[in-house]
């Protein structure tokens, strides 16, 4: 087949979303198809306007400098990316391919081509999905543009289906190599508690960190954090619990070093406000490690965490209510039944299904009507 992914962001840029379009294009070309990928120059033009990667062959077609900023995404930038990927959905590349796969983000792409123009050879990719009055009625008129669609996990799967129910919508679970983190028989260190992720306001670092001196300054504890990655508040954070010994920023870390603290660490810390299902979570899930994670409209991940019994879904990112969850997962028989449902769970992730579950899913677009390539 040939395929072709259009996204606002791609590699080399990490991300979640980008990290899950670039595995599932590295994993259909190393299956034979062709495999290219549509994406956006944001630098001053130090990336080229084409490369192949993994036997991918990204294009930048559009070149917008400043479209990733300090503080996120330009808004001007989204509103030019949002006209100019119409443009090419619309008028060419669902020609040249069997298939094509569009990012959710930043949803203006979507919201401005007129119902009906869009190619059923289409298909949106769901990572997350916000459950706010505010944006449920434009995520909702998003999903009914394409009916077809792939979904990260069943509870963004089962909101795009509510929206848009004679659509056609798959889960696929990114293709993450779990085999790392399920690897030995590493003992746990029960006081270690480790955050893995973009260090960046939504993420919620500051609540956790605060949580956990709270325990141990309050209550006794001797809890231990370990903040892996880096992003905007990175120095700032780390200036603010300079004093507190037993909270460490350690950066960007080699994925073998991610994979040793998973490993090792009693909980993972997810209090971000929002989230469709982290890759870090799934990586947990291998490691065996439950999770705390907090309650949002924004952050449906903690559906998952919930239905599955992985872990503790605290009320709300204040440090008492995160500091209660951590402190009943000092239960080790609870710990224990976490882990078990962890362990249950692991075969639904398992990389390789989810790229036979992709493939299959192209495959079905394109007997589907017009803008089949001949």
């Amino acid at each position: 087949m040939r395929i072709a992914f259009v996204a606002e962001l791609f590699h080399p840029h990490l991300g979640g979303a980008e990290f899950r379009a670039f595995q599932f294009a590295k994993g259909l070309a190393s299956r034979g198809h062709r495999v290219t990928a549509y994406t956006v120059d944001y630098t001053d033009g130090s990336l080229p306007e084409e490369e192949t990667v993994d036997g991918v062959r990204i294009v930048r077609w559009t070149r917008i400098p400043g479209y990733i900023g300090p503080h996120g995404r330009s808004v001007l930038g989204m509103m030019r990316f949002g006209d100019r990927a119409g443009q090419l959905l619309t008028d060419g590349v669902s020609e040249e391919n069997d298939a094509v796969v569009v990012n959710q983000w930043p949803l203006l792409h979507l919201l401005g081509v007129r119902q009906g123009r869009l190619p059923s050879t289409i298909a949106i990719d769901w990572c997350e999905w916000w459950d706010e009055p505010v944006w449920r009625p434009v995520f909702a008129h998003t999903a009914r543009q394409v009916p077809s669609a792939v979904a990260v996990e069943c509870h963004v799967a089962n909101r795009v289906r509510a929206a848009n129910p004679s659509g056609h919508v798959e889960v696929v679970r990114t293709p993450v190599p779990l085999s790392t983190y399920t690897v030995g028989t590493q003992d746990k260190d029960r006081d270690l508690i480790v955050f893995v992720g973009r260090v960046a306001p939504q993420k919620r670092v500051d609540r956790l960190a605060e949580a956990v001196v709270h325990l141990n300054e309050t209550q006794g504890a001797r809890k231990r954090l370990a903040v892996l990655g880096d992003g905007e508040q990175r120095k700032v954070l780390e200036a603010r619990f300079a004093r507190y010994p037993y909270i460490r920023f350690l950066g960007c870390v080699s994925e073998e070093t991610k994979a040793q603290y998973l490993r090792r660490a009693w909980i993972l810390g997810l209090c971000s406000r929002r989230e469709g299902m982290p890759i870090t979570l799934m990586e947990a899930i291998a490691s065996g490690t439950p999770v705390v994670t907090v309650r949002s409209p924004l952050n449906t991940s903690n559906e998952l965490v919930e239905a599955q019994g992985i872990g503790i879904v605290a009320p709300s990112a204040r440090a008492a209510d995160l500091a209660r969850g951590i402190a009943a997962l000092d239960d080790e028989a609870l710990w224990s039944r976490m882990r078990a449902a962890e362990r249950r769970l692991l075969p639904a992730f398992d990389p390789t299904r989810a790229m036979d579950t992709l493939e299959r899913f192209l495959a079905s677009l394109q007997d589907t009507g017009p803008g089949v390539a001949g």
